[in-house]
C-alpha cells in the first residue's frame, strides 16, 4: 500500500506536473501523470481528477501507451474515454489500433530504438521512416485526445501521421541524448500541426456558416421587401434596405445561383 498525500504533497506534485507540460507546449502523457503519483495511495478517482483539471489548463494529456503493449487492441485509453464520436469512427480507431498492434514496432528506449534514431542522425531515410512507424500509435493518442466536433476522426488521425512525416525532417537528430526525450519532441511537433488543422478547419467552417447566414439575410431582406411594396424588388433597392454596396449584394445574390437584374433599367421600362 503506498503512502499517504498530504495536501502540500498534492499542491507541490501537481505545480510540477503543470510546469512540465507547460515546458512540452501544454502536453503530458498520462503515463507521466500516473508515475508521479505511484509512491503513493491514491485512487483512479483522484487520477481522473488530476487529468480534468490539466485539461482544464488547456493542458492535453496524451493516452497511455501501456494500452496499446498490453495486447487489449480495442480498449481505449483512459484519456481519450469520454470523447463523444460516431460509431464509425469508433469502430474504425479500434481497428486501427488493431492493424499498428499487429505491426509488432520496437518500444521507445529499447536498443533498437537507439539504433534507428543514429540511423537517422545519419540520414538514414529508412530509419527516419520506421521511427515514423513507431510512434503511430502515440500520434493517435494524441489526435484522439484532440479530436472535437467539426472533424473527423479519420481526418484527425491521417493528419497527425502527416505531421509526423513533417517532424521527421524538423528534428535535429544530432541533438545529445536524444532517446531521452525524443518522445516529447516529437509529439510536440505533432501536437502544433495538429492545433493549425484544426484553427483552419474552424475558420473554414465559421467563413462558409458567415456565408450562409449571409444568403439567408439576403433572402429575408428581399421577402420583407417583396410584402412591403407588393411587386417584384429589384437588386439596388434590396442593397439599399441592407445598406451594404450593390456589388456585394450581387455577390450574395451569385451565391444563390440566381442572375442579378438590373433595377432601374426594369423600373424605368415598366
Amino acid at each position: 500500500m503506498g503512502k499517504q498525500l498530504t495536501p502540500e504533497e498534492f499542491r507541490e506534485k501537481l505545480a510540477g506536473i503543470l510546469k512540465q507540460a507547460k515546458e512540452q507546449k501544454l502536453y503530458i502523457q498520462e503515463r507521466v501523470v500516473r508515475d508521479a503519483f505511484s509512491d503513493y495511495d491514491f485512487s483512479d478517482q483522484q487520477m481522473k481528477m488530476v487529468i480534468e483539471f490539466l485539461r482544464s489548463k488547456k493542458v492535453t494529456v496524451g493516452g497511455a501507451a501501456s494500452d496499446l503493449e498490453s495486447g487489449d487492441a480495442g480498449r481505449i485509453p483512459g484519456s481519450v474515454r469520454k470523447k463523444t464520436w460516431s460509431q464509425e469512427e469508433d469502430d474504425y480507431i479500434r481497428r486501427y489500433r488493431g492493424e499498428l498492434l499487429a505491426m509488432r514496432a520496437p518500444k521507445t528506449g529499447s536498443s533498437q530504438f537507439r539504433d534507428l534514431l543514429d540511423g537517422a542522425a545519419s540520414g538514414d531515410e529508412g530509419a527516419k521512416k520506421r521511427l515514423l512507424e513507431i510512434m503511430l500509435p502515440d500520434i493517435a493518442d494524441l489526435a484522439c485526445d484532440l479530436y472535437g466536433p467539426g472533424v473527423l476522426l479519420q481526418d484527425l488521425v491521417s493528419e497527425g501521421n502527416l505531421q509526423g512525416m513533417l517532424a521527421m525532417e524538423r528534428i535535429d537528430f544530432s541533438v545529445p541524448d536524444l532517446s531521452d526525450h525524443f518522445r516529447t519532441v516529437f509529439l510536440s511537433e505533432v501536437r502544433d500541426g495538429l492545433l493549425a488543422f484544426l484553427a483552419e478547419n474552424r475558420e473554414v467552417k465559421a467563413r462558409d456558416q458567415r456565408m450562409v447566414d449571409r444568403v439567408q439575410e439576403f433572402s429575408d431582406y428581399t421577402e420583407v421587401l417583396k410584402d412591403d411594396l407588393g411587386r417584384k424588388v429589384y437588386l439596388d433597392e434590396v442593397a439599399e434596405f441592407m445598406d451594404i454596396p450593390e456589388e456585394e449584394a450581387e455577390a450574395i445574390l451569385r451565391l444563390t445561383g440566381e442572375k442579378a437584374e438590373d433595377g432601374r433599367e426594369g423600373r424605368e421600362s415598366g
